[in-house]
C-alpha cells in the first residue's frame, strides 16, 4: 500500500477471535498475497486470512472493509502485529481496527442415513457443465479412448490419483483402517497448489462419507488417528485447513453446502454447489469431487 491506510474489520471466526487474544506485539508474518486476501502465518504456525467481504470466508478469516481502489503493497515475510489499545492488527503501511467486529461460527456435520440420489444428480449437473479446469471429477469420470479404463490426463498426478482414490475406497469397504490410513496419506499432499486437490478431495470424501452407514465408524476413525499424527506431508497452508477440518470446522460456503444436504434441499443445495465450486483456482471443484465420489459409495459405485 503506497501510503498509510485505517481499514475497519466487520467479521471473524469466533477461532480467529480466541486465536488473537491476548496476542500482543509481533504476531506473525504475511505468507502469500492474492487478489483481496493476504494470508498470514501466526507465530504458532495457525493460518490467518485477512480478506475482503467478497471473498468466501474460513475458519480463519477475518474480514474487513476493503476498498476496491485500494491495493495490499507488501511482500512475504512483512511482521505483522498487534495492539490493545486501540485493539487492532498494523501491516507494513495498513492497520486494521478490529474493534466491532462480528463473530461467526464455522462448524459443520453431516447427518447419518441421508438420502444421496438428490445431491448426486446436482453433482453430475454442476460437472457437466462446468467449463472450469479438469478436477479429480475428471480424473475418475471419463475414460481414455483406448478402451484400457486408464484416465487420459493433462497433469501427470491423474493416473495416479485415480489409482489411489480407489485403492482407499476399496480398503474403507473393506473396514481395513491400517491400509486405509497408508491409503489417505499417499492422498496428502498429492498434486500442485497451495491446498492440493488430494488434499481438497479427502476432505469432500471423509466428510461426506460419514452420512453412509457403513463407511461412518471407519471414516470416523480414521479422521481421529489423522488429528493426533501431527505433522501432514503437505503445504504449509494445506495443512492449516487440515487442522481446521479435523476439528470440525469449514469454509461458509461448505458449511451451507451440509446444512441443505442434511434439509434434503436439493434447489438450495445447487446454489451452495456453485458457491463452492468458486473456492480457489480448482479447490472447490476437487472438495465437490470428494463429495460426489462418496455418495456414489451409496450407491455401489463408488470404489469399482
Amino acid at each position: 500500500m503506497a501510503e498509510a491506510a485505517n481499514w475497519q474489520s466487520i467479521g471473524m471466526s469466533e477461532h480467529v477471535a480466541a486465536s488473537l487474544m491476548g496476542r500482543t506485539g509481533r504476531i506473525g508474518q504475511v505468507r502469500s498475497i492474492y487478489s483481496r486476501l493476504v494470508n498470514v502465518i501466526l507465530s504458532d504456525g495457525e493460518l490467518l486470512i485477512i480478506q475482503a467481504s467478497d471473498r468466501e470466508c474460513t475458519p480463519m478469516s477475518l474480514v474487513v472493509h476493503w476498498p476496491a481502489d485500494e491495493i495490499f503493497e507488501a511482500e512475504p515475510g512483512l511482521p505483522v502485529y498487534r495492539q490493545e489499545k486501540p485493539e487492532s492488527l498494523r501491516c507494513g503501511s495498513c492497520e486494521i481496527s478490529l474493534a466491532g467486529a462480528a463473530l461467526f461460527g464455522s462448524f459443520a456435520s453431516v447427518k447419518p442415513g441421508q438420502d444421496c440420489a438428490g445431491a448426486l444428480q446436482v453433482l453430475e449437473q454442476h460437472f457437466a457443465k462446468s467449463m472450469r479446469r479438469q478436477s479429480v471429477y475428471d480424473f475418475l469420470q471419463k475414460a481414455d479412448t483406448d478402451g484400457s479404463g486408464a484416465i487420459a490426463m493433462p497433469h501427470c498426478y491423474g493416473a495416479l490419483m485415480q489409482q489411489r482414490i480407489r485403492t482407499l475406497s476399496k480398503m474403507m469397504r473393506d473396514g481395513n483402517l491400517e491400509d486405509s490410513m497408508n491409503a489417505v496419506l499417499k492422498l496428502v499432499g498429492l498434486g500442485p497448489g497451495l491446498t492440493p486437490a488430494g488434499d481438497d478431495f479427502l476432505q469432500g470424501f471423509l466428510f461426506y462419507c460419514r452420512t453412509l452407514p457403513f463407511l461412518s465408524k471407519i471414516t470416523g476413525e480414521i479422521c481421529t488417528k489423522m488429528k493426533w499424527m501431527g505433522r501432514l506431508d503437505t503445504t504449509e497452508i494445506s495443512r492449516a485447513f487440515w487442522r481446521h477440518f479435523l476439528a470440525g470446522r469449514v469454509a461458509e460456503p461448505v458449511r451451507c453446502l451440509a446444512e441443505s444436504f442434511n434439509a434434503g434441499d436439493w434447489t438450495c443445495f445447487s446454489r451452495q454447489v456453485e458457491r463452492v465450486s468458486r473456492i480457489g483456482h480448482s479447490s472447490g471443484d476437487d472438495y465437490l469431487s470428494g463429495v460426489w465420489w462418496a455418495l456414489k459409495m451409496s450407491e455401489g459405485s463408488g470404489g469399482a
